[in-house]
């Protein structure tokens, strides 16, 4: 494939407006930063006037060769710190669809290995042909050195490391797990100007779902296999191939309620509804609670991939032990998705295949039908799970049965459904067994800090609510300010607590009183 330059100029941009020229020297190479593929959603966003970044160019990472050329060669650019901007062409790199930024920072973790690594070679690669066509128009060495000292192509961490770049380390914070480096890059483009090469070996282009091609942050998967791109599509959403085509839409009419219903919810708003539906939905007898903080556990308040591909909210696989049970499931709707399992305490990355459900109603359904008609030999997994009396009782059963590897499964489970008071509907359960969370008046508090000045503790209330999920109070006592994440009348709730927090790298606690 070859090299495909387009002009896209910024002329909403302040940037492209001020039209501030300069001679280039050479040229800086960027990483985007973020979770986005396409070149045309970042420069849509960057030609406003209230953006203050501008490059001259920006490098797909979904479509091979595509290049969006977003000013002159000959402007001055808004994607460093000074020195950048006045000497050298700017080239912007798009990263992955499938990785997660997190901290603030540079940190991110990748929700797909092998989809990521896809869109990092393509940008790579695309990058590498279109500053060998620069270095070919100017008559430039991509290995010789400028009077600063850079590189004649370099990267915005080796400017930042000479003194002459703003504090960023793209693209370092990515290539390096694939063996590349800005040494290997400017090999790569001096080859490509020998020899002319372009970018025939693209060797996979993914088939991608989304709702419209430049809607990259609606994607749901990508596939080599069009196929299964097709039979993971849900209503309303489309298949794309690697030039941005659409070559399947589901048009099938949407049943019941969708994933899609809890985008922009809250994590208590989405609990909320959660427990409604299993409420209305589930007749099992299966007390809601555990039902509502399964699902909550397992679909992340139904924001994960497999719950916004498939309907799948509690992680139900096509196969279960084994078993077979009467159910709402058609029995061939399924994704194949990369999942974490835990072995012999170790967690460990595989690909299984998951059920996909025409609405969450059935998720909430099949699920339900899995626990009570699930068998070990000729016993019931999960016995007693109808007549347990309390929530803690009922979801011990379910981890005692097999459900889940997490050793720390149990705990985790409590600690939801105590957080948003998921017990109200399950009429098994004395009021004395209830976990009533109050502020005063209490025995056992959930204690994760104590400082002498109150803004050390109020940080840390924030940090911890930051980590965990869970609010926390600062109160005075005895001189110190306390963090107090929950207090509670009986201590095994408290220490349910403090094993969630535990759980999520946070120090606790309890305190009795």
């Amino acid at each position: 494939m070859a090299l495909d330059i387009q002009k896209y100029y910024l002329k909403n941009n302040r940037c492209y407006k001020q039209a501030v020229t300069r001679k280039p020297i050479g040229i800086q190479i960027h990483s985007i930063g973020t979770a986005q593929g396409t070149a045309k959603a970042v420069a849509d966003y960057w030609n406003q006037s209230t953006v203050s970044c501008a490059v001259t160019y920006i490098v797909d990472a979904d479509i091979s060769g595509k290049v969006l050329q977003t000013l002159p060669e000959e402007y001055y650019t808004w994607a460093d710190a000074g020195y950048g901007n006045r000497n050298l062409i700017t080239i912007e790199i798009c990263e992955s669809d499938f990785m997660k930024y997190y901290g603030g920072g540079a940190n991110y973790n990748v929700t797909n290995e092998k989809a990521f690594e896809a869109d990092i070679l393509r940008g790579y690669d695309t990058a590498v042909a279109l500053c060998a066509d620069i270095c070919k128009r100017y008559n430039w060495d991509p290995e010789a050195k400028l009077p600063s000292g850079l590189f004649l192509i370099s990267s915005h961490n080796e400017g930042r490391l000479a003194g002459l770049s703003s504090a960023h380390v793209d693209p370092s914070h990515i290539w390096p797990q694939f063996n590349l480096s800005m040494a290997t890059f400017r090999k790569a483009v001096k080859n490509a100007i020998k020899t002319g090469s372009s970018l025939d070996n693209e060797s996979i282009n993914y088939y991608r779902i989304r709702t419209s091609w430049e809607a990259a942050n609606t994607q749901l998967g990508a596939y080599e296999n069009k196929q299964n791109a097709i039979a993971a599509c849900p209503p309303g959403y489309s298949v794309f191939d690697y030039k941005g085509r659409n070559v399947y839409t589901n048009k099938s009419s949407i049943k019941g309620t969708q994933a899609s219903d809890f985008k922009g919810l809250t994590e208590t708003q989405a609990a909320e509804k959660i427990l409604e539906l299993v409420r209305t939905n589930d007749k099992s007898g299966i007390l809601p609670s555990v039902s509502a903080a399964q699902m909550i556990l397992e679909s992340g308040y139904v924001t994960t991939n497999l719950s916004k591909i498939a309907n799948n909210c509690f992680g139900m696989k096509v196969s279960l032990s084994g078993n077979t049970w009467k159910s709402v499931w058609d029995g061939s709707s399924n994704v194949k998705i990369l999942t974490w399992e835990v072995y012999n305490g170790k967690s460990t990355k595989i690909y299984d295949y998951f059920r996909k459900y025409p609405c969450i109603e059935d998720s909430i359904k099949d699920h339900s039908a899995y626990l009570l008609g699930a068998m070990d030999g000729d016993k019931k997994r999960y016995a007693g799970l109808l007549e347990a009396k309390d929530y803690r009782e009922a979801i011990t059963i379910i981890k005692k049965g097999g459900y889940a590897t997490d050793p720390d499964y149990i705990s985790k489970i409590c600690a939801i459904i105590q957080r948003f008071g998921l017990d109200k509907y399950d009429k098994k359960s004395s009021q004395s067994e209830k976990s009533e969370e109050q502020t005063v008046n209490t025995t056992y508090r959930v204690q994760v800090g104590a400082y002498k000045l109150k803004k050390n503790a109020e940080k840390r209330r924030d940090n911890v609510k930051k980590a965990s999920g869970y609010s926390c109070i600062v109160t005075s006592s005895g001189g110190l300010y306390l963090v107090i994440c929950g207090s509670f009348k009986i201590k095994e709730n408290a220490q349910a607590r403090v094993n969630a927090l535990k759980a999520k790298k946070v120090e606790a606690f309890i305190n009795e009183i």
